[in-house]
């Protein structure tokens, strides 16, 4: 039988972003609609002072030691959120602009 659309939701131009904590490399793993819809819950319960949340959306990004991130102020783990989020934005428009209507990769 003859295949008409082929999805594969593993193939990516995703290129890795990586941050260095305390000269830990950590990398930015790559974001999803999951990932970012789970984000805008997780901030509604920081927002609400459960700080064990803002360590499941760190644990949701980063790969890499954890005990370092137990180091981190609430002002740069922040940071580290958004990073992740504006990088990966950018990164997802890279992708879709390398990507034309009907090409192959």
């Amino acid at each position: 039988m003859k295949t008409v659309l082929e999805i594969d939701t593993a193939k990516t131009l995703y290129r890795p972003i990586n941050i260095k904590i305390n000269g830990r490399i950590f990398r930015i793993k790559e974001l999803t609609l999951e990932a970012l819809e789970g984000f805008q819950d997780l901030r509604k319960q920081v927002v609400k002072g459960d700080i064990s949340a803002f360590r499941t959306m760190l644990d949701s990004v980063l790969e890499g030691p954890a005990e370092e991130l137990g180091k981190l102020s609430m002002a740069n783990l922040a940071k580290i959120i958004r990073i992740a989020v504006k990088k990966g934005g950018e990164e997802a428009e890279k992708e879709k602009n390398a990507q034309k209507p009907g090409q192959k990769t």
